[in-house]
């Protein structure tokens, strides 16, 4: 009446002697066709035990030692990460007589009933059953399996009334794991059982729920994982950073994660989405490869995840057989939609979703959404809680399910699919943009960025340039939203190898942002040529909104060239244009360029005009972001106007709001606006500490030239003529290397900044310190201004 291990069976039947381990199973299944199906039960990964009752006992009573039933799998260490879940399974099971823990595999559902089960027989010995049903195939198995692990001999006749009446007086808690393959079996018997034994509990692990009325479903998450970025013990204080750890160092005694190796351990767990079976074949593989080198290859090479543990079981050697298994178990609908949806690579829409795996053989709408649902329950697709919800593909599940559609011959026309989704989805992305306020727009789409991306890239590849065109709009609002505009610049650059051949409305969609005057430069592109050519094309199709929006861009960028005067007719035209009906953050948009337009010809009082028009425009849009870029030009226009308090009242409330909203690079220029401001109003200490902090947050960016002609005044007032000259040499080479140009306060600066240094210095000795400075690169130029800035503090 005791489980007895493999290991101790083959010491004890063959001592000395070398035989194959499955010569155990053969044994055991011999033993079985002479005494019974239920005479020896079996504990996946544990051993065997002998279930027959002794001559003389009653029927349906167990031995003295085998009343305490089957014990769960012995934890093989600390469980990690899942307290909370504990907690809430303990809870679930105070209240309810059926809970069910849902997941896909490999997410630890075993893990955590066993841990469960062993705390309750650690109190009380006969509080918690184990029953195995990886090892069972159909319903006629389901009882007798029930009946071994609780150590019944049922004998002759029906078995479930015998099972019913044996267990109808006791208080126990009977787990059932592995019962995915049998959910609709389970049913009868299961709902048998709680109606006729009112003390029995049953927890169950299951990649679906049963759907049994009273049911209680704890769907179980992955592990927390760590942020890109996130220092080292903070890392490491996260579930599946520790698990990696803990794996890899059983392995390798001597492991321990440094810093070289976060940035790998980090891509590593989050590519595998936190699911710790994945995790623990990875570890397995590390001591072999290394850190980097199994997270760089694994995407492509999924075979290095595997485990040959003896306590894992086979269905789970591997995340093919994993995958497999499960996979199994779909339908044939929920296998073609399930390989369809693996093109997308994050989490995608209901509507997405229809337009992607609605094709034949389930392209009734009511067929797919039934599948879909399976899929939900299944585990094999995950819902991401959204209003209206979400949905994704775990990475691995993904890419498995990606070989399925290749080998299906359907990764061709489901990728194209995917394209014209998202095409669709980028141009309503593109509309609602005008109307949502920032929160609600962003946290609808900017989940759909990864899709976006994927749809835009390969549509550069293959110089599809209208998905390009309407991809690149949605993407050229996320991006510039959140003022990420690295990400936005290589967009365009992308982007621009597509004019040539693209068909006339893509193409002027295309120029209309490839148009835009900060877009800074892009080999072969004409960024005013491009402006030009999407005014004309978008008036003389009647696109009345897309004419606006390409007009007062085009005012921008002729002001920038310095051709005032077209650019005025351009911003009268968009005014022209402009509806008083129209969303706020059309208006804004139209009030922000023409404001630029007028800054850059010296307009003055027409440029804090149209500064105080953006400010209500943009909150009644909604846009914080916008809100503070409106306070930006408003100091900025103030300081053009030579109004240094206001512009340093101003500065300072765009600075302490852009750092509430961590928008850096729009904080970068409000600080270097506020540190110019500073200086012309004679607080150079002040401003001394403010360029320190414009040294902080401009990091090494390409934004340097902007803040640099400030800098070069402060050091300047501050006596250090000769450091403020190599400043000047520094942007100088930038506004060569870069094709920027600076706003007219900028200009004015740089202007004062030289007189100052010519005044102190001789020709010679200026000339040195400018090449000295056009040779830096803009690391080392940080270095040398903070440097001189810390030497002249107060």
């Amino acid at each position: 009446h005791r489980t007895v291990s493999r290991q101790e069976l083959m010491q004890g039947a063959w001592p000395g002697r070398v035989v194959e381990p499955n010569n155990v199973e053969v044994q055991v299944s011999r033993l079985r066709r002479l005494l019974g199906p239920g005479a020896i039960a079996a504990q996946q990964g544990v051993g065997y035990r002998f279930t027959l009752q002794p001559e003389g006992e009653a029927d349906g009573a167990a031995a003295p030692e085998a009343t305490r039933g089957a014990g769960p799998p012995p934890p093989p260490d600390e469980l990690l990460g899942r307290e909370a879940d504990l907690q809430a399974l303990a809870d679930e099971l105070g209240q309810h007589r059926l809970v069910t823990i849902v997941g896909p595999g490999g997410i630890g559902k075993t893990r955590l009933a066993a841990e469960l089960a062993a705390r309750r027989r650690a109190a009380t010995p006969d509080a918690a059953v184990w029953a195995d049903l990886a090892v069972i195939d159909t319903a006629a198995k389901i009882v007798p399996q029930l009946a071994a692990a609780l150590a019944l001999d049922l004998g002759e006749g029906e078995a479930l009334p015998q099972l019913v009446r044996a267990l109808s007086r006791r208080r126990l808690l009977l787990v059932i794991d592995n019962a995915e393959h049998l959910c609709r079996e389970l049913a009868v018997p299961l709902q048998t059982l709680l109606d006729g034994a009112p003390g029995l509990r049953l927890l169950l692990t299951s990649r679906e729920p049963l759907k049994l009325a009273g049911e209680r479903l704890l769907r179980l998450d992955p592990l927390e994982l760590p942020e890109p970025g996130m220092p080292l013990a903070a890392a490491r204080g996260c579930a599946a950073v520790r698990l990696l750890e803990r794996r890899v160092k059983a392995l390798q005694r001597r492991f321990e994660l440094n810093e070289s190796q976060l940035d790998a351990a980090v891509r590593l767990c989050r590519q595998l989405d936190g699911v710790p079976l994945a995790i623990e074949m990875a570890a397995a593989r590390v001591p072999l490869l290394g850190l980097p080198a199994l997270q760089a290859d694994l995407g492509r090479r999924l075979s290095l995840l595997r485990q040959d543990l003896a306590t894992v079981p086979q269905r789970q050697r591997t995340l093919h057989t994993t995958f497999e298994w499960s996979h199994g178990l779909l339908s044939a609908a929920e296998q073609v939609v399930l390989r369809r949806l693996a093109v997308f690579v994050g989490s995608f829409g209901l509507d997405a979703a229809c337009r992607v795996a609605g094709a034949a053989p389930v392209s009734d709408e009511n067929d797919l959404l039934d599948a879909l649902g399976g899929l939900v329950d299944r585990s094999m697709v995950q819902i991401v809680p959204a209003e209206p919800p979400r949905y994704r593909l775990f990475e691995t599940t993904r890419l498995l399910a990606l070989q399925k559609l290749d080998e299906a011959g359907e990764l061709g026309a489901t990728t194209a699919c995917h394209a014209c989704a998202m095409a669709t989805l980028a141009d309503g992305i593109e509309e609602r943009y005008w109307r949502m306020a920032d929160a609600d727009w962003l946290a609808a789409h900017v989940p759909d960025q990864p899709d976006l991306e994927l749809a835009f890239e390969r549509a550069c590849r293959e110089r599809d340039a209208v998905i390009a065109a309407s991809t690149l709009h949605a993407l050229f609002r996320l991006n510039h939203l959140r003022t990420l505009y690295g990400p936005l610049a290589e967009h365009l650059r992308a982007a621009s190898v597509l004019l040539d051949g693209a068909e006339p409305a893509a193409r002027a969609r295309l120029q209309l942002h490839l148009g835009y005057y900060w877009a800074g430069r892009i080999e072969g592109v004409d960024a005013l040529a491009c402006a030009q050519a999407a005014s004309a094309a978008f008036q003389a199709s009647g696109d009345r909104t897309r004419a606006h929006e390409a007009l007062v861009n085009l005012a921008c960028a002729l002001g920038q060239r310095g051709l005032h005067g077209a650019a005025a007719d351009a911003a009268q035209a968009s005014l022209r244009l402009e509806d008083p009906a129209w969303p706020p953050r059309r208006r804004w948009l139209g009030a922000t360029m023409r404001g630029l337009a007028h800054a850059f010809a010296g307009q003055t009082e027409d440029y804090r005009r149209s500064a105080a028009e953006q400010l209500p425009l943009a909150l009644q849009a909604g846009s914080p972001c916008q809100a503070a870029n409106a306070r930006l030009n408003m100091a900025d226009s103030a300081a053009m106007a030579g109004d240094w308090a206001e512009a340093v009242r101003i500065g300072r409330e765009a600075v302490a709001e852009l750092r509430r909203l961590e928008l850096r690079a729009l904080l970068l220029l409000a600080l270097g606006n506020l540190l110019g401001a500073e200086v012309r109003l004679g607080e150079i200490e002040t401003a001394r500490r403010t360029a320190l902090e414009v040294l902080d947050v401009a990091g090494d960016g390409n934004t340097a030239g902007y803040h640099w002609p400030h800098c070069a005044l402060l050091l300047a007032r501050l006596g250090d003529q000769r450091a403020a000259a190599v400043v000047l040499g520094q942007v100088d080479r930038w506004l060569a290397s870069s094709g920027r140009s600076l706003e007219p306060v900028e200009q004015a600066v740089m202007r004062d900044a030289r007189a100052h240094c010519e005044a102190a210095l001789d020709a010679a000795t200026f000339g040195r310190a400018l090449q000295e400075g056009a040779a830096l690169d803009e690391p080392r130029a940080h270095a040398a201004i903070r440097a001189a800035l810390q030497r002249l503090g107060g």
